[in-house]
């Protein structure tokens, strides 16, 4: 009986080992909205299913551009606070077996030009590739980053990206940063 146990128990142990649990990731995002026209780029904690099993460490890409809402004790707190998510930019990445994975500049979604909005597109789109920069494990930071646009902004992004791709990412993209 003690041995049907023992087998029993040594059966369930990878099943245990195997699971995950949601943890924290430090990430960082484009955040405006403080009525003074700038953007900051701010290190943000957030929360992933997967933050345990990330074995290229990437988890903190995917949150980029996920909605920020800050704790307010405003009878109608303001909305979000990302500008990432606001403007429609993301970071996508794809696998392949036993390679590193792509990441894609995914700003297929981006709002059009707004004048009502103090920030350009031009600047927002900097200050995410600045998140990027900060948020990139040191393994994949020299990587190229690929695009995926709307075909009448694939020519000022591919220049932008290109000149993020051919920066040294040892020293700040976005000059404006505030810390």
């Amino acid at each position: 009986m003690k041995t049907q146990q023992m087998l029993l128990l040594a059966l369930m142990i990878p099943c245990f080992v195997g699971a995950s649990e949601p943890g924290f990731v430090l990430t960082h995002q484009p955040l405006g909205g403080l009525a003074n026209g700038t953007i900051r780029v701010t290190p943000v904690l957030g929360v992933s299913k997967y933050a345990y099993s990330d074995d290229h460490g990437v988890q903190a890409i995917c949150l980029i551009h996920k909605a920020y809402k800050p704790p307010s004790d405003l009878d109608h707190p303001a909305g979000d606070h990302n500008l990432a998510s606001v403007f429609g930019i993301r970071f996508t990445l794809t696998y392949q077996p036993d390679a590193r994975p792509n990441v894609f500049l995914d700003a297929s979604a981006l709002i059009a030009e707004d004048t009502r909005r103090q920030e350009t597109r031009l600047e927002v789109v900097r200050a995410t590739l600045e998140c990027l920069r900060l948020s990139t494990p040191a393994a994949l930071r020299d990587d190229a980053v690929l695009l995926k646009a709307k075909e009448e902004d694939r020519i000022w992004l591919a220049g932008l990206l290109a000149e993020y791709n051919n920066h040294d990412k040892r020293k700040p993209f976005h000059p404006k940063q505030e810390r």
